[in-house]
């Protein structure tokens, strides 16, 4: 999970992100919500926490900046607010996502921003070796893929990828990130090869928006998951279907207008 973390005061950054970082997060320092905006136009990010120190009045311009951030709502996680009953109630209703109060417990500083970061995306269920939204399931213990049911070949970084992507889903993930993650090595040296991984996973698993998922490219950026809000299995063949044999366009569908632990499986 990529964690934005708003603060001026790096020794609060480092003791933010040693405690995120134990469950496998990567954490980001940022002084400000236009360095943040700035940033997010090449990597995504999956939570943001703002540091609210200094009140609620010090902080609402950053706050306004990350609900501004491009692509899909980033949730956000105000840190170290006074426990007073009125800022409390004043930080709810500027529309912040969760509040961890001062002073911070580090458990609940992990389980608030997980699920943030969780309701953030309804459609997804993830468990502890599985991937499920909507059509699409990934199967992590097997190493396999299924869309509606139906059991999709997938070589082992084709595998690695899709579950990077399911995880991360309406965020920017970007080209150095998977190169790191998928092939364990530099962008440079992935190169071509990760275009024709993602060439082939779009086509293997649909991701054209009819089952509820699409995946689109961001050039020179990365890769974006984009989930239907339902994210619901669009019927089988024969039930509905469109005359001429296309895909029916129904459903999740809709929402897509037009074009625009997996290690294990590297070397499957």
């Amino acid at each position: 999970m990529n964690i934005a973390i708003i603060s001026t005061r790096v020794n609060v950054f480092d003791s933010l992100s040693q405690s995120l970082s134990v469950g496998g997060s990567n954490c980001i320092r940022f002084d400000d919500g236009l360095q943040l905006a700035r940033a997010a136009l090449r990597q995504g990010f999956d939570v943001v926490l703002l540091d609210a120190w200094a009140g609620l009045d010090a902080v609402r311009p950053a706050f306004d900046r990350c609900r501004r951030l491009p692509g899909q709502p980033v949730p956000v996680v105000l840190v170290g607010l006074s426990a007073d009953g009125a800022d409390l109630e004043l930080a709810f209703e500027l529309g912040v996502d969760d509040v961890v109060t001062a002073p911070i417990d580090d458990a609940e500083l992990v389980a608030r921003t997980r699920c943030a970061a969780r309701r953030a995306h309804p459609a997804l269920m993830r468990l502890d070796d599985q991937i499920v939204c909507g059509a699409h399931r990934l199967d992590r213990g097997t190493g396999t893929a299924f869309v509606d049911g139906e059991p999709i070949p997938l070589a082992g970084r084709e595998f690695a990828l899709a579950w990077l992507l399911f995880s991360r889903p309406g965020t920017l993930v970007t080209r150095r990130e998977i190169a790191c993650e998928v092939w364990l090595s530099s962008e440079d040296i992935v190169g071509r090869t990760l275009e024709q991984h993602v060439y082939k996973l779009r086509k293997k698993l649909r991701l054209h928006g009819a089952y509820g998922a699409q995946l689109s490219t961001h050039y020179a950026l990365g890769y974006r998951l984009e989930v239907a809000p339902d994210c619901a299995p669009p019927p089988r063949a024969g039930s509905g279907q469109a005359a001429d044999g296309a895909a029916p366009r129904h459903g999740a569908a809709a929402a897509f207008p037009g074009p625009s632990g997996p290690m294990a499986w590297l070397h499957g």
